[in-house]
């Protein structure tokens, strides 16, 4: 294991192999992948291992096979919502994740959405209620929750802070994402510097300037050849103590099958 960090990757529906669900991963595990995050968590069973027939217990000893742990369970909710009813249901999705979460040995739950699009007070109000409810709902099960630097609401280190502290750092808190940092025009090393003490879980993805860029003016490219300040930040994560999941995130021109690549090219900043 990379300095007792693990490599992970995000791993979504559209990852999924098309005679072996798990054959990419099986590929990737070879190539030093030591952990995987399936995103969404409920959308994969609700709606795609179903298809295939496969239940909790089958999917985590498959995993298990392949020497991957699953660190972190993500879960899309909306618990900025203005429905009472969508907000609630955001809320019973996370009591899935949180039950999984023995099956799976993992320790943390990962919240996003509904914070990306959504703004304001009475938005940033919902947001701080509904993540104390889950705050809550985690303890139970004796696992971490966090929220990622994303969106409209906490789209900054400060802002993220602003809604950790209200809930309180020692039961909300943070996934890093240094790429979303660079994204909204900020720097990421800086970013990371204010909340490495509340860092629980980290994504990576790196950008560079390119014109026509998915995020102008940054496009995707592999991790530690952008501006997001990687091998910095993993020194910072060292000192820090941090012993989570480094989570690579497949995106744009950087795409699932270039992950045995980035995990190379992450484990040589460690």
């Amino acid at each position: 294991m990379a300095g007792e960090m693990q490599l992970g990757v995000m791993f979504t529906a559209g990852c999924m192999g098309a005679d072996d669900w798990a054959a990419p991963l099986e590929e990737w595990s070879r190539a030093g992948l030591e952990a995987v995050d399936l995103l969404d968590f409920c959308r994969f069973f609700d709606v795609e291992f179903p298809k295939l027939g496969l239940d909790q217990k089958a999917v985590a000893e498959r995993l298990s096979s392949l020497g991957l742990s699953v660190p972190v369970i993500s879960v899309r909710t909306d618990l900025v919502s203005a429905d009472p009813n969508v907000r609630a249901e955001s809320l019973d999705d996370i009591r899935k994740a949180v039950a999984a979460c023995p099956m799976f040995r993992s320790g943390v739950v990962f919240n996003f959405g509904g914070q990306h699009t959504n703004s304001g007070e009475e938005a940033k109000k919902r947001f701080i209620d509904g993540l104390d409810a889950a705050c809550s709902i985690a303890a139970e099960g004796g696992v971490a929750f966090s929220i990622e630097n994303a969106g409209t609401l906490c789209g900054t280190a400060d802002e993220l802070l602003e809604v950790v502290r209200a809930v309180g750092e020692d039961r909300l808190k943070v996934t890093i994402d240094p790429g979303n940092f660079l994204i909204a025009r900020l720097d990421p090393v800086e970013c990371v510097r204010k909340l490495v003490d509340v860092t629980v879980h980290v994504h990576v993805k790196d950008l560079h300037e390119e014109e026509g860029g998915a995020h102008p003016p940054y496009e995707y490219c592999t991790v530690g050849e952008g501006l997001s300040g990687w091998q910095e930040i993993f020194d910072m994560l060292k000192d820090a103590g941090y012993r989570g999941m480094l989570e690579f995130e497949p995106s744009g021109k950087v795409p699932p099958k270039q992950t045995p690549h980035n995990l190379e090219a992450i484990r040589s900043m460690l």
